[in-house]
């Protein structure tokens, strides 16, 4: 650990340092003209780099320039995760060129640009930087720059990040300011039509679903995410607003402001909701998540537009999580809707586990959803 207040952590190959996070969230940054702990990080070893400073990234962008001008072994980063640095991006630029490890980049804490207002220039980027760039995450107006003709940069998944405080929470991004409107991201969006993108995450709004059909022919995974619209608001939007379903098989959506401390397991409703989108907007689907709890799968084999043929399972994405909440609600000690599908929730229980409030808990007439009509899918 740093001996500064800072949550920052190490990963190290024998004494090599391959990976490097640093959080410096809460604090006053006192890494700032810091070039001895940048020249510390700043080794060849060093593969995964995720830091918020960002006067620290701009150190470590002198230390590549440093080693690149020397002719010695540069930074073989592979995995970047920075804010992007508005007041310099010559710095970024060069460390871009000097960089062709770099697999994937994220850069958040971007400031809002529009036409008056534009970006720094990034004409200092070549073409033949970035070559094996395979994921990006950062605002609209940056995405242009990191594509190229002829897909000569491999990428092949997109997140758009829709704040200047956007952050990457494992595959969700939180937003705590909404800037650019859907027009703005449109020139973004084109570019990934013209590419072979795969995997886009974006923010969801109603106005975004109803361009989608435009854009999103050539994905395999599409992942929404919205702090303002609820599941249940845009289930019943994309499944009406469409004018043709999506090609995709792999649909995620996610509400941004929801408690990670209580699981989201109304099986039943999302079961419905399911159902719902894979007869309308998502036909081809063979996997939806629709909340970070819960992942529903079928059979890629089945006749995906015949109800009865590919029935659809859950799988519970963290067990612990799920079992420790319905323990503590079997219990008393908190309280949440929670409705079973076909015993998945109940089946997570051993038998020497299942105690008397537990099985109370599973009694059908015990479960409380959200939506407390009969599933009609249910088989």
């Amino acid at each position: 650990m740093l001996s500064m207040d800072l949550e920052s952590s190490f990963v190290k190959a024998g004494t090599q340092l391959v990976e490097f996070s640093l959080s410096t969230t809460g604090f006053r940054d006192p890494t700032r003209s810091n070039m001895g702990l940048a020249r510390f990080i700043g080794t060849p070893s060093l593969r995964v780099l995720h830091i918020d400073s960002s006067s620290l990234a701009h150190q470590i962008f002198i230390v590549q320039k440093s080693l690149h001008d020397e002719r010695l072994q540069g930074l073989g980063i592979t995995e970047l995760h920075i804010p992007f640095p508005c007041a310099d991006t010559r710095y970024l630029i060069d460390f871009l060129n000097q960089t062709p490890s770099l697999h994937i980049m994220e850069l958040s804490n971007v400031q809002h640009h529009s036409p008056s207002d534009p970006l720094p220039n990034f004409d200092h980027l070549l073409p033949a930087s970035l070559p094996n760039l395979t994921e990006v995450a950062c605002t609209p107006p940056l995405l242009p720059h990191f594509f190229l003709p002829q897909g000569r940069r491999p990428v092949r998944t997109v997140r758009i990040h829709n704040s200047h405080n956007s952050q990457g929470t494992g595959r969700i991004m939180v937003d705590e300011e909404i800037l650019y409107t859907v027009e703005e991201m449109v020139p973004s969006l084109e570019q990934i039509k013209a590419s072979k993108v795969q995997e886009l995450e974006m923010p969801y709004s109603p106005q975004v679903a109803q361009i989608l059909p435009k854009y999103a022919g050539g994905l395999k995974a599409l992942s929404l995410y919205s702090g303002e619209y609820p599941t249940e608001f845009a289930v019943t939007q994309l499944s009406t607003a469409l004018d043709e379903p999506l090609k995709v098989t792999t649909f995620t959506y996610f509400v941004t402001d929801t408690n990670d401390f209580l699981p989201d397991i109304d099986l039943v409703e999302q079961h419905q909701q399911v159902m719902l989108l894979a007869s309308t907007a998502l036909p081809f689907a063979t996997t939806i998540r629709l909340s970070p709890d819960v992942k529903w799968r079928r059979r890629a084999e089945s006749d995906v537009r015949d109800l009865n043929m590919g029935p659809w399972r859950a799988v519970i994405s963290d067990h612990y999580k799920v079992k420790c909440a319905l323990i503590q609600m079997a219990t008393g000690r908190i309280n949440f809707d929670f409705s079973d599908y076909e015993g998945v929730l109940e089946s997570l229980f051993r038998q020497d586990e299942m105690t008397d409030g537990l099985r109370q808990l599973f009694l059908p007439g015990s479960q409380v959803s959200s939506n407390p009509a009969t599933d009609p899918y249910a088989t």
